[in-house]
C-alpha cells in the first residue's frame, strides 16, 4: 500500500480525504485499514464501501446523503471507499463541498487507476497519492530500484551534490522521475514509527512537495531544489 499514506498515519496527520491511483487492491486495501487504522471493515455500520465502473450523479448524491449521518459509535471514524474506474463531472461537482467539509471524523477514499479524469476543483480538495505499484521496464529493472539508490546518495550528500543528483530529472522535466524519487525518500525515512517522529519536518516537505507534483503546472526544478536545500 502507498508508503505516503503510511507516512500520514505515523505523523498523525489522517487527511479527510484520498485518492489512490494506480493498481489498486479492494481486498488488500481492507486489510490495510484494518491493520493500521484499526477499521472493521465487516460489520462495522460506520465502514462504507462502493464498487463502480463509472460513478454517477445519482451514487454521488447516496454518498453525500450518508456522510452526514452520525456515526453509529461514538466516536468512531466514518470511513467510505470508493472504487471505480471513472466518475462522471456532474458526480465530481456533487461531492465538491462533501470532500472538502466533510462531517467530522470522516474519512474518504477514492480508488481509481487513473486521476486524469478528476476535475482540477476536485483534485484540490484531495490528497493524491499513487497506490503503491511500480512500472516494470522490458529490461527487468524498475524506476523504484533506481530511485531508491538516489535516494539513498541523496541523503547521504551535501547540498551541492544532492543539486548534480536530481540535475538530469530537473532539465528533462521528468515528473514521472521525481514522483519515484520523492516515493523512495519516503520510504527510506519512514522505515518504522521511531523514525517517522525524528524525520517528522522532512517527511512533511515531502508530502508537501508530492501534493504539488500532481499539478499540471508545477516545476520539477523548483520542487528538487527545494527538496535539496531543505530536508536534513
Amino acid at each position: 500500500m502507498s508508503q505516503y499514506l503510511l507516512a500520514h498515519i505515523h505523523l498523525e496527520t489522517l487527511h479527510h480525504a484520498y485518492c489512490l491511483h494506480g493498481s489498486n487492491d479492494l481486498a488488500r486495501f481492507f486489510i490495510f485499514l484494518e491493520e493500521h487504522l484499526n477499521i472493521p471493515t465487516h460489520g462495522n455500520p460506520d465502514f462504507w464501501h462502493g464498487q463502480f465502473e463509472s460513478l454517477g450523479i445519482d451514487e454521488a448524491r447516496t454518498i453525500k446523503e450518508m456522510q452526514q449521518r452520525s456515526a453509529a459509535n461514538v466516536g468512531a471514524k466514518k470511513v467510505f471507499v470508493i472504487y471505480t474506474d471513472t466518475i462522471t463531472h456532474e458526480a465530481q461537482n456533487a461531492l465538491l463541498k462533501v470532500l472538502e467539509e466533510p462531517t467530522p471524523d470522516t474519512h474518504f477514499f477514492l480508488l481509481m487507476p487513473s486521476v486524469e479524469v478528476l476535475l482540477p476543483t476536485l483534485r484540490s480538495r484531495l490528497v493524491i497519492m499513487p497506490a503503491g505499484s511500480h512500472r516494470v521496464d522490458a529490461d527487468g529493472s524498475t524506476e523504484e530500484k533506481d530511485a531508491v539508490k538516489i535516494a539513498e546518495q541523496f541523503l547521504a550528500s551535501s547540498k551541492g551534490k544532492r543539486m548534480a543528483l536530481v540535475k538530469t530529472i530537473a532539465e528533462e522535466k521528468d515528473k514521472r522521475g521525481a514522483r519515484a524519487l520523492v516515493d523512495a525518500l519516503l520510504k527510506n525515512l519512514s522505515k518504522s514509527t521511531q523514525e517517522t517522529q525524528v524525520h517528522r519536518k522532512d517527511l512533511e516537505a515531502l508530502l508537501e512537495m508530492r501534493g504539488y507534483l500532481n499539478d499540471r503546472s508545477a516545476s520539477v526544478k523548483m520542487i528538487l531544489e527545494y527538496l535539496a536545500l531543505t530536508l536534513k
